[in-house]
């Protein structure tokens, strides 16, 4: 199997949606998130960080296609790397 990091790209949106929506679902303790079903905060959360100059983010290929991205941005001071997916 190959695995390819490459930039993420609006195709992408519509799984990484698909995924965020069953991970609320999954959660096990209540937090104050945002509505699963909101594609519209989705949208613009999305631009709003894939814009932003701090934050890299990058989808994540196997031979099967997308299967999940990693990000690296700065929170209080600190630079965070976070990864997600689904098999």
């Amino acid at each position: 199997m190959s695995v390819l990091l490459r930039f993420l790209e609006d195709a992408d949106l519509d799984q990484l949606f698909k995924w965020g929506a069953i991970h609320m679902r999954l959660r096990w303790r209540p937090l104050p998130e945002p509505d699963p079903s909101d594609r519209a905060a989705f949208d613009t959360h999305c631009q709003r960080i894939r814009n932003d100059p701090d934050v890299t983010l990058r989808a994540i290929d196997d031979d099967a296609g997308l299967v999940g991205m990693v990000a690296s941005f700065t929170m209080e001071g600190e630079r965070e790397v976070s990864y997600w997916g689904f098999p």
